[in-house]
């Protein structure tokens, strides 16, 4: 029990064994970080969890999230009966009603069908409507009917449930979201300790909720129970989980041309953004590094090998962890299915589902170094947004600002702009820049345009400098429209108030940039020439964008624009890599940048693609060791998020022996060649050596570090970090409340 209330405790902790732990006092801060809005660095040429922006009057979007019961028993053959499978709907509207033109949703209408293997016929099937007159979550439960089962055999039924959640708008518009989970029929054995009772011979129990809520960039922890309640036959499975995203872009009915209403998703209407995924016990860390790439980031499956003897349990923990950048509803849902064969030939089965759901009104946990916190505090003018920043070390001000907005068009020539409006809504904010000629139409139809624009990075504080080292282009989705595309500048910040033991960075990610025409309130959204957006740092505080734009022709729409309205969504996250980092390279390599694995002299996307394509190989082998920079042994997703943290960034190598393992490296005990050190520290106190010899200043003889390293070894193998300090008074190992 001791171990499991650590491991749920520890969610997301500072890097551990990577990078220098953090003192109480440098955490007092947090308290000040509330509900943010963020993003974090993906590379070209897709958006990552920001889906599709809203339309440029009202957007409206459907998820329907679902988890089925833990495994449900039948006992052969049995009568038809119900089965409540638990959904929760998110209705989201942007800008939120009121005021109009967004209408309120009314109802919506949650079916649940499916297919099972073997075959049941009929199919599985419930439905089930209700009120939602708001924009909002909404959690019920559809009762799913199962009809009569036949057996044995089979011994258990693996049912794929296919959900659609359709919602009803005041303006006879309709929104539909969709989406499939499994849930498992397994074979029922008597409970011998209550004779007349049965129970699933192969159980899977979720202990922890189906839908866990965090902060986006936050981690969670979903813990199923696995348990072979046969009494004499011991049993092997497999158990798989992955990880998909279901906050995709949504379909849509009844939305009038030209009233710029419509669906948007709240995540990449692709095939990305699916939230990674881990076994607690197998991570290096205690939180999951972030892939470079999430819209191109495929469904995550992780499997392990499992042997249970008779009546025997075994706790299965699984991380899951949104990117930074999610807007609120964005979620995926992590299917757990267990197969496998009891010792006497005999199928085994088990199945669950768990859902993690971003939400940025809950209070982050600022416990990863890569996931920062922004905050739209102060709109400060028509064109400019001011962001809190929080590190877990620190706080700072940022402002976002378009200092100028250009359209020229065949037509009509330069146009006269001006900043319309700024507005906050679904975790960034909008700015509205309005462009019109003097006389006649700004432009007609077909007839291509130029935009240009500058951003202005700047922090509000005399004594941080700000540098723009990056500048990202993030091109459309393929195949959802070429009516926006994003960009996302990075700055370095530096000055007295930063400490030296953790760098920060700045990012000013703008997900929608898209272009509306206007001729009598009838809105037109531009078509953008994706190969023509140029990027350019001007200098350490702006940066430049240009592009060309079309408004197609529709038979529906005027011929001639009146008006041209840029819009730019901005949003904002603080970032952080240890300035003193203990990873090395893990051999010779043609890179002259820390994690710079394709030697082209910068640290950027094309080395997180390298890494990715190269996921399992033998890192041992010379051809591959370049690739596991953090020198584990291992090319996998610890690599990638390596190699994110230095993006823009170029930090000389250190270099280590092929197949890895650092030079000099010790073992804990004295074993080791050479040996560990002796333990050195207070145990009321972080320090980087593993062990403590002293409590509150005086000498103690190793019964502390003792008694906090038999439930968390960690301590006195690597380092000796905030989570052991909390278990030095959380167990009673010693009182540290009498320290100075």
């Amino acid at each position: 029990m001791k171990a499991l209330m650590i491991r749920t405790f520890r969610k997301c902790w500072p890097v551990r064994a990577r990078v220098r732990a953090y003192r109480p006092f440098e955490l007092a801060g947090l308290a000040l970080c509330v509900a943010a809005i963020t993003t974090w660095s993906i590379p070209q040429p897709v958006s990552a969890c920001t889906g599709t922006p809203p339309p440029p009057v009202c957007g409206k979007s459907t998820v329907l999230m679902k988890t089925p019961p833990t495994v449900f028993t039948f006992v052969p053959p049995t009568p038809p009966f119900i089965l409540p499978v638990p959904v929760t709907v998110l209705i989201a509207a942007s800008p939120a009603p009121p005021p109009p033109p967004c209408p309120f949703p009314l109802a919506t209408t949650i079916t649940l069908g499916g297919a099972c293997v073997p075959l049941v016929i009929p199919p599985p099937f419930g439905a089930i409507t209700i009120t939602t007159t708001t924009p909002g979550t909404y959690t019920t439960a559809v009762p799913v009917a199962f009809p009569a089962l036949a057996g044995p055999p089979p011994a258990f039924y693996v049912c794929t449930i296919v959900g659609g959640a359709a919602t009803t708008w005041a303006d006879f518009s309709a929104t539909t979201g969709t989406g499939d989970t499994v849930v498992c029929l397994v074979e029922g054995i008597e409970d011998p300790d209550n004779p007349g009772e049965f129970i699933p011979r192969m159980d899977l129990e979720r202990l922890t909720a189906e839908i866990q809520i965090a902060h986006p960039g936050d981690q969670r922890i979903h813990s199923y129970l696995l348990t072979n309640n046969d009494p004499t036959e011991s049993v092997t499975v497999t158990l798989t989980a992955d990880s998909e995203q279901t906050a995709r872009l949504p379909e849509s009915e009844n939305d009038e041309t030209g009233l710029g209403t419509g669906p948007f998703a709240l995540a990449d209407p692709g095939e990305g953004d699916n939230f990674p995924i881990a076994f607690v016990e197998d991570m290096d860390l205690s939180w999951i590094p972030l892939p470079p790439d999430p819209p191109s980031y495929g469904i995550p499956v992780i499997t392990k090998e499992i042997m249970l003897q008779p009546g025997e349990s075994r706790l299965v923990e699984i991380a899951q962890r949104s990117w930074p950048m999610c807007q609120s509803g964005s979620c995926s849902e992590s299917r757990v299915i267990v197969e496998g064969t009891f010792s006497n030939g005999d199928p085994a089965a088990a199945c669950a589902a768990s859902v993690l759901l971003a939400d940025s009104t809950v209070p982050p946990d600022l416990d990863c170094p890569d996931g920062g916190v922004m905050v739209a505090a102060v709109l400060q003018a028509s064109n400019s947004v001011s962001f809190a920043g929080c590190m877990p070390t620190h706080l700072f001000d940022m402002s976002v600002s378009i200092p100028d907005v250009t359209i020229t068009t065949e037509e009509a020539g330069v146009l006269s702009t001006s900043f319309e409006s700024i507005n906050l809504h679904q975790d960034k904010a909008r700015i509205t820049a309005a462009g019109s000629a003097m006389k006649g139409p700004a432009t007609v139809v077909d007839s291509l345009f130029e935009v240009g624009f500058t951003i202005e990075v700047l922090s509000n504080h005399v004594e941080i400098d700000t540098e723009i080292i990056n500048f990202i282009l993030h091109a459309a989705v393929p195949g959802f429209g070429d009516t926006y595309f994003g960009v996302h500048p990075v700055a370095r910040l530096t000055g007295a108030d930063i400490p030296p033991d953790l760098e920060t960075f700045f990012h000013a990610f703008t997900p929608g940039i898209s272009v509306d025409g206007v001729t009598d309130d009838l809105h037109h959204l531009a078509e953008i020439v994706q190969d023509s957006i140029t990027l350019e740092i001007i200098d350490p505080t702006h940066a430049a964008v240009s592009f060309l734009a079309v408004f197609p022709s529709d038979p529906k729409l005027p011929l001639e624009i009146d008006s041209i309205r840029v819009m730019i969504d901005s949003m904002g996250i603080a970032t952080g890599i240890p300035g003193e980092s203990e990873l090395p390279v893990c051999c010779d390599s043609p890179a002259l940048c820390d994690g710079d694995v394709n030697g082209d002299g910068a640290v950027d996307p094309l080395d997180g693609g390298a890494i990715l394509a190269r996921f399992g190989l033998d890192a041992s082998d010379p051809a591959n060791c370049q690739y596991d920079v953090n020198c584990d042994g291992g090319i996998d997703p610890l690599d990638s998020g390596y190699v994110l943290a230095r993006f823009g960034l170029c930090i000389p190598p250190i270099e280590c022996p092929i197949g890895g393992g650092s030079p000099g490296e010790c073992s804990a005990g004295g074993g080791g060649d050479p040996p560990c050190p002796e333990p050195v520290g207070d145990c009321c106190e972080v320090h980087s050596e593993p062990g403590c010899d002293s409590v509150c200043g005086e000498p103690d003889d190793g019964g502390v570090a003792e008694c906090v390293c038999n439930i968390d070894s960690f301590c006195c193998e690597v380092t000796w970090d905030q989570t052991c300090v909390y278990i030095v008074e959380l167990f009673g190992c010693a009182d540290c409340s009498e320290c100075p």
